[in-house]
């Protein structure tokens, strides 16, 4: 953790005050520091399962019934 919140140039309670923020907005499923290696560990949330829905979005073009003869 002390590595992030170097890098981040933030305190290490505006670090952990962030990373509660990524959980609450649902960037990160959650997080966890051990202070005894002083390591910070994260979780990303599921991605959606890709459908294939997305390719039929567009209307197809209409049949137009011949005129009758």
């Amino acid at each position: 953790m002390g590595i992030l919140t170097s890098l981040c140039e933030h305190s290490p309670q505006r670090t952990r005050e962030l990373l509660d923020r990524l959980v609450t907005t649902g960037t990160l499923k959650t997080w966890h520091h051990n202070r005894q290696t002083d390591e910070g560990f994260w979780q990303l949330p599921p991605q959606p399962q890709k459908t294939n829905s997305c390719l039929h979005t567009a209307p197809l073009a209409r049949r137009t019934a011949s005129p009758e003869a």
